[in-house]
């Protein structure tokens, strides 16, 4: 015992010293070496990382300005808003007048609608000597038109920016700080001599600070400077020196990219020259290199802390390495026996012990054997289970018609074409609801009232493609609406009514569903008075009914009776049942595929029933047992 202790006593040693320079070896490398080189390169990622935002930035502030001109020349697609503008401004009547102004005050309020925090939208029609003007509050204003816009080298058919101030040329209040004007020239098609208008869209000066602070960071004491073409300020923020900065940005070459530029004092600028269209502008971003010090300062100092942390997660790791091979080994070795006697309950906090280091090689080798061999076999009989239960739920919620959505989205889309009703938006939308439900493959179980909603749908638009006259009842209590069921299995039903039944082929069919909650469970029944099914086909039908309640009955008891199999028997016995499983889904439809999900998800109990009826019709009637849902009798 004295030889073992003198042992363990060494052993400890080498590990403690082992750990330590493993650990605080590279430890003490990457702090020094990562104090001398941290702050340059924090800092050139940093400012890159800031160049990055920055041109994103720009990007979307170059959107948002496009978004105005694209607004300003929807004119160009409103051919009666051109015809009215190019006249020559005589009227028969007070009604053509009027809907000539209400033609204008249309364009006027969509582009309105797609430029929301405009202050005012004013068109000066040369032709019809107005100019009308719209309101952010959607005030409507048209008075005569005093002088023509006019505005040398600006080309045909683009828009450009003014900035600052705008002063209605009429007694019109803005009440709003401008921030800027994107104007547009209006000409009729395809002249580019023939001036008929003017358009602008007037910008308040709270939007153009929305869409300029993205453009900088005023928390690290950033400043911003814009200007146009002609280098009037558009917008600035803690400049200092805006003359030296405007210099700058007049001298720069190159269109559409980020410039750098280092100044004294510590100063980084970036600085764009943004062109599309006809708007040009210039954009700088003034950035204090120490604002850049402090984040990569307190970058160093968070992950020296990280060191200083992992430092000590070593040392309570080395200590837990300690005590974990200083255990007696005795009460490990009594559970490696236990373990290998079949007693797979023994626990091995229960048991695991050491003593003697002569003794690690047999006890690594027995538990890795050990743990191996018992993991592989479990791991491998619950994945096999699970993949089997995961292939069959997913298949049969997979199969939805292709057909069936394609043939109802054309009869929508025609007649959406043919009688311009705005009826047929319902119908697009429970389409869409419909796919949503279908493909929504987290809930199993779901409210027979979702069941109910979705073959609802399903037969509103089953009979925009088939306009008969059908008699739907629905004979469903609440608290049958309330019973959970699985997903999927009232539209195969309705839908096994529709297209077997043939109850949409012509007028005065009745598809008749009702579902009522018993001690037991839930009865659910639909019937129709369509053709019905030939006895053979009944026949059939039953027989498959049994066949699949056996062969997962039978598949069920060979899972709880594996753990007496080896693991090769195991795993031959469980691939053969996932592949007998998958072949009978793929030949298998419609009711078959309703039974499967009923029998996988709610039990053994469960029970499906069919029968002609007389003279002419079909049944389908289940039976869900209650509180059979939350078991799982296949998984």
């Amino acid at each position: 015992m004295k030889k073992r202790f003198s042992h363990n006593a060494t052993i400890q040693q080498k590990l403690v010293l082992t750990l330590l320079l493993s650990i605080l070896t590279p430890m003490i490398i990457f702090g020094s070496i990562f104090r001398i080189y941290s702050r340059r390169e924090f800092n050139a990622q940093t400012l890159s990382s800031i160049r990055t935002g920055f041109q994103s930035s720009i990007n979307s502030f170059q959107d948002q300005l496009q978004l105005i001109t694209y607004a300003e020349r929807s004119f160009y697609s409103n051919e009666k808003v051109q015809t009215a503008l190019s006249g020559d401004g005589h009227y028969d009547s007070i009604a053509e007048r009027q809907a000539v102004e209400d033609y204008i005050f249309y364009l006027l309020r969509s582009i309105n609608s797609m430029v929301t925090d405009a202050s005012i939208i004013h068109l000066s029609a040369y032709h019809l000597s107005t100019d009308y003007y719209l309101t952010k509050n959607f005030d409507q204003y048209s008075f005569p038109l005093i002088a023509p816009e006019v505005r040398e080298n600006v080309q045909a058919y683009s828009s450009y920016l003014e900035p600052g101030q705008y002063t209605p040329t009429h007694t019109l209040s803005v009440n709003d700080d401008i921030g800027f004007t994107i104007c547009l020239p209006l000409y009729s098609p395809p002249s580019i001599d023939n001036s008929i208008g003017f358009l602008e869209v007037i910008i308040p000066r709270s939007r153009l600070e929305s869409l300029c602070s993205s453009l900088y960071d005023a928390t690290d004491s950033e400043g911003l400077l814009v200007l146009t073409e002609n280098d009037h300020v558009l917008y600035e923020v803690n400049c200092d020196n805006t003359a030296r900065y405007t210099h700058l940005l007049s001298t720069m070459n190159g269109e559409n990219q980020i410039n750098t530029i280092s100044y004294e004092n510590g100063i980084t600028v970036l600085y764009e020259h943004l062109t599309f269209k006809n708007v040009n502008l210039k954009i700088a971003r003034i950035i204090p290199m120490r604002a850049l010090g402090e984040r990569s300062d307190d970058y160093i100092t968070g992950l020296m802390v990280l060191l200083v942390a992992l430092v000590a997660m070593a040392a309570f790791l080395m200590c837990l390495c300690t005590i974990q091979f200083t255990r007696p080994i005795q009460k490990l070795m009594a559970y490696t026996c236990a373990v290998r006697d079949g007693d797979l309950n023994a626990r091995m906090e229960d048991f695991i012990t050491y003593d003697a280091p002569d003794e690690i090689g047999t006890l690594i080798h027995d538990v890795q054997e050990m743990v191996q061999t018992i993991h592989r076999y479990i791991i491998r009989q619950y994945q096999l289970d699970a993949e089997n239960k995961d292939i069959q739920l997913k298949m049969l919620q997979a199969q939805i018609n292709p057909h069936f959505l394609f043939n109802t989205l054309q009869c929508l889309a025609g007649q959406a074409l043919e009688l311009d009703s705005m009826v047929l938006y319902t119908a697009i939308a429970a389409l869409g609801q419909m796919m949503h439900y279908a493909m929504d493959t987290e809930h199993v179980m779901v409210s027979l009232k979702d069941e109910k909603e979705y073959a609802s749908s399903y037969l509103m638009l089953q009979r925009m493609r088939f306009p008969v006259q059908l008699d739907e009842q629905w004979d469903v209590s609440d608290e049958a609406l309330a019973f959970p069921v699985p997903k999927m299995i009232l539209q195969p039903l309705v839908e096994n009514a529709v297209r077997h039944g043939e109850i949409l082929k012509s007028d005065g069919h009745t598809l008749h569903v009702f579902a009522a909650v018993a001690s037991d469970g839930l009865m659910l029944r639909i019937t129709d008075d369509g053709i019905g099914c030939s006895t053979d086909d009944i026949n059939m039908l039953r027989q498959r009914f049994n066949n699949l309640y056996e062969g997962l009955r039978s598949a069920s008891m060979r899972r709880d009776t594996a753990l007496n199999l080896s693991r090769s028997t195991l795993q031959k016995d469980s691939l053969s049942s996932v592949q007998q499983n998958v072949q009978s889904m793929q030949t298998h439809i419609g009711l078959q595929n309703v039974y499967q999900r009923l029998l996988l998800r709610c039990g053994w109990g469960c029970t499906i029933q069919v029968q002609n009826l007389q003279p002419h019709g079909f049944e389908v009637e289940l039976f869900i047992e209650k509180g059979a849902q939350d078991e799982n009798p296949v998984g």
